[in-house]
Order: C-alpha cells, then sequence, then structure tokens
C-alpha cells in the first residue's frame, strides 16, 4: 500500500521511485485512496473483490476452454477454479 500511497500523493512511478512490477493495481489503488482516504477496509475491499471477479472469469475461461473435450466441462471448470477461492489472485503474485 506504501506504493499506492505515493501515486496517490503525486509520485510518480519509474521516474520517483523504482518499481519491479506493472503499475495498474498500483493505480487502482491509488485511486481509491484519492476517492476514500487511506483506509485500510477500502484496499481490503478492493483486493476481495478483485479476487472474486477473477476467480468468476478463470471460471468462465475454463469452462469455454473445455466444452466439447470432456463431458461434464462445468464441472472441471470449478475444479479448476476452486483453489482461487482461498488463495486468491494476490497469493500468486501479492502486491497489494
Amino acid at each position: 500500500m506504501n506504493i499506492a500511497t505515493r501515486i496517490a500523493a503525486g509520485d510518480v512511478p519509474y521516474a520517483e521511485f523504482p518499481l519491479a512490477q506493472a503499475p495498474l493495481t498500483f493505480l487502482v489503488q491509488a485511486l481509491l485512496i484519492k476517492l476514500f482516504g487511506p483506509h485500510f477496509v477500502v484496499q481490503i475491499a478492493y483486493a476481495a473483490i478483485a479476487g472474486g471477479l477473477a476467480t468468476v472469469l478463470t471460471y468462465l475461461i475454463a469452462r469455454r476452454l473445455v466444452v466439447g473435450v470432456v463431458a461434464r466441462p462445468a464441472t472441471l471448470a470449478a475444479l479448476l477454479a476452486i483453489p482461487l477461492v482461498p488463495l486468491g489472485i494476490y497469493a500468486i503474485l501479492p502486491n497489494p
């Protein structure tokens, strides 16, 4: 959240401080800080919503890829997406 706070304060990534990741998630968090203030609950809600949307998107993509390949595509897609429910997307790359 330090990076998002710096961006919300007006610092420019790569020009004023180093950044090893792509800045989109930090830009979204900076926007949330500008809109709602530096409250931790807002960032938790953002991570939960982003994780939920990523899980649903993973399910939909997996289901579309396996239709016609397996007998029960929805079941296989759910099995592939279930690990994202407790882990979320930020367990893979813990940015926020």
